[in-house]
């Protein structure tokens, strides 16, 4: 469906997309998810462990950055129900509840200062999504880790590239991991 450098990974081909091809798109529906404050700390090791596990993931969002993501995704699920049924709005759920978390919580480090860029779309029965992060983001690493090897199958994380992957047609990340972009065609109502 894209045309996209692909990237060897250690167990199977993963697709790269440039950022001019993002912009080569053109989706016309835009959030930015950011709040301005000046008191912002990063979180502590004790803010962020739950059961003796130290990790950015238990870390809490800024509450208007909650407030936000909601409003955003509520969105996005109305504008894609609008066009598909209910598994694609299922779909698009589960999706954008991996990659926002991923891109404020590992990408931004929870900073509420640093604007977290959404854009969306429906073309010819295409859901397309593209997030733009501010900060890089390890995706090369993640891309060529596989979570069904039976050494990691009880880690308790990285999963949610699989998880995207699932859900969508499409999962797509630029080299330096600032901007995902995601499609799914989306199921005709009969």
């Amino acid at each position: 469906m894209l045309k996209a450098a692909p990237v060897l990974g250690t167990h199977e081909q993963r697709e790269i997309i440039e950022p001019d091809e993002i912009a080569e798109r053109a989706l016309q529906k835009r959030a930015t998810i950011w709040t301005h404050d000046p008191t912002w700390r990063p979180p502590t090791r004790e803010e962020m462990t739950c059961d003796g596990v130290a990790s950015i993931r238990y870390a809490q969002y800024h509450e208007e950055i909650r407030e936000q993501v909601a409003a955003v995704h509520s969105s996005i699920l109305t504008f894609v129900g609008e066009e598909g049924d209910d598994k694609d709005v299922f779909a698009v759920q589960m999706f954008m509840g991996e990659a926002t978390p991923n891109a404020l919580k590992h990408g931004h480090r929870t900073d509420p200062n640093q604007p977290l860029y959404i854009a969306w779309d429906i073309r010819s029965g295409v859901f397309s999504i593209h997030y733009e992060q501010q900060t890089p983001f390890s995706v090369d690493q993640e891309l060529r880790y596989d979570c069904t090897e039976s050494d990691v199958l009880e880690v308790r994380h990285r999963r949610g590239i699989r998880l995207m992957r699932t859900y969508m047609d499409d999962v797509l990340w630029n080299r330096d991991g600032r901007h995902m972009y995601a499609e799914r065609t989306l199921q005709q109502e009969p």
